[in-house]
């Protein structure tokens, strides 16, 4: 009996250090992906692949200073991306246009610091089809927020690719969790990692809608090594 009770807890102490394992990802050098909603093949084949819950795939890699992350869902859907550590997070969202929210994390309560915002640009909304209008809005994206993403309209509906400075990543100790939302015949919310169960799937979050009273808990996500 006590050496059945030691072999379990030998078990458990190995299945806890792979389930760790799985959870700390080295980023790879790769090339500079186009950022277009269509995830090549070639672009991407240097990359770390991670699956999500629902057969879709997560992508990493980093070229020079930018780190690359591309989803490729099973169908049309929108991503919701948190980045960040234990005391601070930004929430990236990309459907139909990009939003950015802020979270701190003050004595233990995550506390919203604004909420889903998207960049001003200089164009009319009737030009989305122009490159002028994409080039302004990827700039302006960029210089308020930081980062940048294609929308569902453009591209595959299915894949989604982000463009993230390595100099926003400001701390060590970084940590990524995705939500893929597929609302088609059936609403389906695919997640990374698998066991996600913090504020990440609030359903008015992934939605868009930002709120206090959610709690993140970025130590279970997918912690990213080799940034530097």
């Amino acid at each position: 009996m006590r050496v059945s009770i030691m072999l379990f807890l030998a078990y458990l102490i190995i299945l806890n250090h792979l389930i760790a394992q799985e959870k700390n990802i080295v980023i790879p050098a790769g090339i500079n992906p186009i950022i277009d909603g269509n995830i090549g093949s070639k672009e991407w084949e240097n990359s770390v692949k991670l699956p999500l819950n629902g057969g879709e795939s997560v992508y990493f890699q980093k070229y020079k200073d930018t780190l690359y992350i591309a989803v490729k869902g099973k169908s049309g859907g929108f991503c919701s991306l948190a980045i960040g550590n234990q005391t601070n997070l930004r929430i990236l969202h990309s459907s139909t246009a990009l939003i950015t929210a802020a979270y701190e994390n003050k004595n233990g309560v995550w506390t919203l610091v604004h909420n889903f915002a998207g960049p001003k640009t200089n164009q009319g909304e009737h030009s989305h089809d122009t490159d002028r209008f994409w080039q302004d809005y990827r700039k302006s994206n960029f210089d308020q927020f930081n980062w940048f993403a294609n929308l569902v309209t453009m591209g595959n509906p299915a894949d989604t690719e982000y463009q993230i400075p390595i100099s926003e990543l400001k701390n060590d100790n970084i940590y990524v969790s995705i939500v893929f939302y597929q609302a088609r015949a059936q609403v389906r919310i695919a997640k990374l990692p698998k066991d996600l169960s913090d504020g990440m799937i609030d359903r008015e979050l992934i939605s868009g809608s930002a709120r206090n009273g959610l709690d993140f808990n970025p130590g279970n996500w997918i912690q990213l090594l080799g940034l530097n």
